[in-house]
């Protein structure tokens, strides 16, 4: 299931990084507000993992936004959020090795869910995927 998870989540953003490519669409940047949820029967580290996780994937798509918005004198200097991001995307996956992958109940697995159709349906509605 761990590996599941990390092919998912680097597959996501592999695809956001090559969605916007050539894109001229200038909508509305995206709502970029992390949705906290209450929920009982969730582990609680899959939760602030996940939470985080969403937190970061709406500064990713603010950035692509921006990028997609931008002109080519701002690429150079958008190269150091760039650094961040992957410094943060590598610690996440860090962070994902040491989460239990049989510790994932049903509750868990909905979670997941739930938090990663929010993340797909802001890259849609800001134009970048």
């Amino acid at each position: 299931m761990k590996r599941f998870i990390m092919l998912l989540l680097c597959a996501t953003l592999a695809f956001c990084f090559t969605a916007c490519a050539g894109s001229d669409d200038s909508s509305e940047t995206a709502d970029t507000s992390t949705q906290v949820e209450e929920v009982s029967g969730v582990t609680p580290e899959l939760k602030e993992f996940m939470d985080e996780y969403e937190a970061f994937m709406n500064k990713y798509i603010d950035f692509m936004v921006k990028y997609k918005d931008a002109d080519s004198d701002d690429f150079a200097a958008m190269m150091g959020d760039y650094s961040e991001m992957l410094t943060k995307y590598a610690d996440m996956l860090e962070r994902l090795e040491e989460y239990d992958e049989d510790s994932m109940s049903t509750k868990d697995a909905a979670y997941y869910t739930r938090v990663t159709s929010r993340i797909l349906q802001k890259m849609s509605d800001s134009g970048i995927a």
